[in-house]
């Protein structure tokens, strides 16, 4: 359209747009050029809290093994009822919160498996979902250990509270005996 005027009028005009259209490209590249950073700042940003999501599930798993420890004993004995009780109930609370972590970080590296196909990050979620599968063995292990001693001390309690009433019974037996 520009030039359509006085060659006179046209020539600075057309200069001028030019040096606009310029700028206008070496901002769109600019924008693109953040946009592509700013993109690559947020998969970062999403493995490292990936990351942090697996150190709190291992965390919690850790909390599970140990919560679980007095029950290893090989004297039950020594342990209350209600102490033992108290452990069972702390143990499958242990559980139920390991097993949430476990199962958001599960959700999450799901969600950042669509995000970085095809990008350097792929590599590091693959070892994160190793990571994570170590996790979830982890803690299957250790729902298995924590179900066995509580087992055990079921069974130790039951033992004690049947040889109580076998006692409580003889010496009502030798009592009506004696009568």
């Amino acid at each position: 359209e520009v030039q359509r005027f006085a060659e006179a009028a046209a020539k600075p005009c057309l200069e001028r747009l030019n040096g606009l259209v310029e700028r206008n490209n070496a901002a769109a590249s600019k924008l693109a050029q953040f946009r592509k950073d700013t993109e690559s700042h947020k998969r970062t940003s999403q493995m490292q809290e990936a990351e942090e999501m697996l150190n709190a599930a291992e965390a919690e798993v850790e909390k599970t093994k140990e919560a679980g420890a007095p029950l290893t004993a090989e004297d039950l004995s020594s342990i209350t009822s209600q102490t033992g009780t108290e452990i069972c109930e702390k143990i499958a609370s242990l559980e139920k919160a390991a097993n949430k972590k476990v199962q958001d970080a599960l959700v999450f590296l799901a969600q950042r498996r669509q995000d970085v196909r095809g990008t350097p990050q792929e590599k590091h979620l693959e070892q994160l979902q190793a990571r994570l599968g170590k996790i979830k063995a982890s803690l299957g292990e250790a729902k298995k250990q924590a179900s066995q001693q509580e087992q055990r001390f079921v069974s130790r309690k039951l033992q004690t509270e049947g040889a109580e009433l076998v006692n409580e019974v003889e010496s009502e037996v030798k009592k009506t005996e004696v009568a």
